[in-house]
């Protein structure tokens, strides 16, 4: 999978003007920009989804929500729509979405640090709308959970036999309470 460039800030997301691959990013440590979005029904069943077993961070885990990094010169809104419809095959309007918050993650990776700034929103759409066309370079398979489910889940950190949640769990709960 190629990855775009990524423009990079100081730690107080000052832009300093460089732009830097993934690589470059996870070995040097470089703070750069990601969002992800929580999208879920009226009646709070939340999509969910099991990432790639060909991806760089946490292969056939399974996601609370849809991210990525933010491309250089793209804006953080740009950004989530571009990526739900990338990993989903969601076209998500504008009008949509939600902004939650903003998180400052400094998370040791494999390949180095994993330093970003995290644009969350949420996106509540009706059931009848979410259908997946999945990217199989991105996810394996995507579902709805409800949210009682999805909270006991993260208690056990898994989802039965679909397996593991990504290790965010106290961000992936702020999430969850923010919809």
């Amino acid at each position: 999978m190629k990855y775009p460039g990524f423009d990079i800030f100081d730690d107080k997301e000052v832009p300093t003007g460089r732009v830097a691959s993934l690589d470059e990013v996870l070995s040097e440590g470089l703070w750069h920009q990601g969002v992800h979005v929580i999208i879920h029904t009226p009646h709070k069943e939340i999509v969910m989804q099991k990432r790639a077993s060909t991806l760089k961070f946490f292969p056939n885990d399974i996601e609370i929500s849809v991210g990525g990094g933010i491309d250089t010169g793209e804006m953080p809104i740009d950004a989530a729509i571009r990526e739900v419809k990338e990993e989903l095959g969601i076209v998500l309007p504008t009008s949509s979405l939600r902004f939650v918050g903003k998180q400052k993650y400094n998370h040791r990776v494999k390949n180095g640090f994993n330093r970003s700034f995290i644009y969350s929103y949420a996106a509540c759409l009706p059931k009848h709308k979410i259908k997946f066309t999945l990217d199989a370079a991105e996810t394996s398979s995507a579902f709805l959970i409800t949210e009682s489910k999805l909270r006991a889940a993260l208690r056990l950190h898994r989802i039965g036999k679909l397996g593991r949640i990504t290790p965010q769990y106290a961000y992936w709960k702020w999430l969850l309470d923010s919809i």
